[in-house]
C-alpha cells in the first residue's frame, strides 16, 4: 500500500484524512507517518501528504463532536472545517512548489530529509520528522495569514448555520448591530436601542421556558448561550460609540445605554436562573398555582419594558400587580398542606422574581434618566 500510495500527494492525503477520521488524532496520525518515514516506508514528500491529511481529517471529528451541540458549537466547529477545507485546497494545489521551497529551506540548515543514515545495516532517514514537523507548522502559520483577512466574512456566513424554519427567533447574533455605521450616531444608536429590545425579549423566553410554553426553545442551557453571546456583542458595540468631539449630552446617552445592557444583561442572567429553578424542581399542584403567579406577575413586568423604548411612565393603578412579592410570600408561607421542601423552592423563587423586577425597575429609571429621543446626534461644533 505504501508504495502505491508514494506516487501521488492526493492518494496521501486521502489516506492520512481517512487514518486520523478512524482514530480521532491527528497528533497520533502525524507520529506514525514520521515513523514511516524515518524507517524508509514512505518518502519524504508522501510523509508530509499525510501530514495534510492528518489535518484535514480532524474536521471529521469536529463534525461529529457538534451533532448535538448548540448552534454555536456547530458554527465553531463548522469554521474549523472550513479553514481546513480551504487551506488544504490551496496548499494541495501548490504542493510542489512548497515542497521545493521547504526543501531549499531545510537545505539552509544542511538538512536533507532524503538523506539516508545506515543503522545496523538498514537506511534510515531521521531527517524525514523534522521535515514533516517544519512543514505541518508553516501550514498552519500560511493557512490563518490567508484567512485572517476574511474573518468578517466567515462570521456573516456561519451566522446562518444552524437557523432552522421552524425557529422564532436566533438570539446568538445582533439583527441590527452594523458594523459600517459605528461611526453615525444617529444609525448606531437606534441600532442598539432595537437590539437592546431584542436582549429583553431574549429575557422574557425564560419565562416561557418556565412555565413550558410549546414554542419555547427546548434546551434551556442553549438559549443561555445565546441570549450571553448577544449580550456580549451589543457591549462590545456600544462602547465604540464614543467619540471625541461629543457634546456632554451625547455622552450621557451613551453611556446611559451602555449601562441600560449592564442592567439587561444581569437581569437575564436573573430570569435563567428563574428557568432553572423551575426546570429543575418538581412542584406538587399545589405550588404550581403559587409560581405561575409569580411568573405571571413577572411576564407582565417584562412586557411593560419590552413593548417600547421610550421612556418609562408610571405604570396605573389599574394596571399596577395586585398582589406583592410580600403577600405571595406569606400565602405560601401560611399554605399548610404545602411540603416543606418544596415551600422553600417557592420562595427561593420569589426571591428571584423579586430581584428581577428590581433590575426591571432600574432599567425604567435608566431610561427616564437621559432623554432617549436624541437619536440623531450631530457632531458637536469644534471649539475656536
Amino acid at each position: 500500500m505504501p508504495a502505491k500510495i508514494a506516487g501521488t500527494p492526493v492518494k496521501g492525503l486521502m489516506a492520512g484524512t481517512a487514518i486520523t477520521g478512524v482514530i480521532h488524532s491527528s497528533s497520533a496520525t502525524i507520529g506514525i507517518v514520521m515513523g514511516l518515514g524515518a524507517s524508509g516506508v514512505l518518502p519524504w514528500q508522501t510523509a508530509i501528504a499525510f501530514a495534510i491529511g492528518a489535518d484535514l481529517g480532524t474536521t471529521i471529528t469536529s463534525w461529529i463532536a457538534s451533532l448535538n451541540l448548540s448552534k454555536n458549537a456547530k458554527r465553531t466547529a463548522y469554521a474549523h472545517i472550513a479553514f481546513n477545507f480551504i487551506g488544504v485546497l490551496v496548499v494541495l494545489t501548490l504542493f510542489f512548489p512548497a515542497i521545493r521551497v521547504l526543501s531549499w529551506g531545510l537545505g539552509l540548515f544542511n538538512i536533507d530529509p532524503g538523506r539516508a543514515v545506515m543503522v545496523d545495516g538498514q537506511p534510515t532517514f531521521p531527517m524525514v520528522p523534522v521535515a514533516v514537523g517544519v512543514f505541518s507548522i508553516v501550514f498552519n502559520i500560511f493557512n490563518v495569514m490567508i484567512l485572517f483577512p476574511f474573518v468578517g466574512t466567515f462570521e456573516r456566513v456561519l451566522s446562518k448555520v444552524g437557523a432552522e424554519h421552524d425557529d422564532v427567533e436566533d438570539f446568538s447574533t445582533p439583527r441590527f448591530l452594523d458594523r459600517a455605521v459605528i461611526d453615525q450616531p444617529d444609525k448606531a444608536i437606534p441600532a442598539v436601542q432595537q437590539e437592546i429590545q431584542r436582549q429583553l425579549v431574549a429575557g422574557s423566553v425564560f419565562v416561557d421556558i418556565a412555565r413550558g410554553k410549546d414554542d419555547a426553545p427546548k434546551v434551556l442551557g442553549e438559549h443561555a448561550e445565546a441570549a450571553d453571546s448577544l449580550s456580549r456583542e451589543i457591549r462590545a458595540y456600544s462602547a465604540h460609540l464614543f467619540a471625541d468631539g461629543q457634546s456632554r449630552e451625547q455622552s450621557d446617552m451613551v453611556a446611559s445605554l451602555i449601562e441600560e445592557v449592564d442592567f439587561t444583561t444581569s437581569l437575564n442572567e436573573q430570569l435563567h436562573q428563574i428557568a432553572r429553578r423551575v426546570t429543575r424542581e418538581e412542584f406538587s399542584p399545589a405550588s404550581q398555582v403559587f409560581w405561575t403567579e409569580a411568573l405571571e406577575r413577572l411576564e407582565t413586568r417584562l412586557a411593560d419594558i419590552t413593548t417600547a423604548v421610550a421612556p418609562a411612565t408610571e405604570v396605573p393603578a389599574d394596571k399596577r400587580a395586585e398582589t406583592t412579592i410580600e403577600d405571595l410570600r406569606w400565602r405560601i408561607i401560611d399554605t399548610a398542606s404545602l411540603p416543606a421542601g418544596e415551600k422553600g423552592a417557592l420562595v427561593a423563587l420569589l426571591g428571584s422574581v423579586e430581584r428581577a423586577e428590581t433590575l426591571i425597575a432600574r432599567i425604567e429609571q435608566e431610561r427616564a434618566s437621559v432623554d432617549r429621543g436624541i437619536a440623531v446626534m450631530e457632531q458637536a461644533p469644534a471649539e475656536a
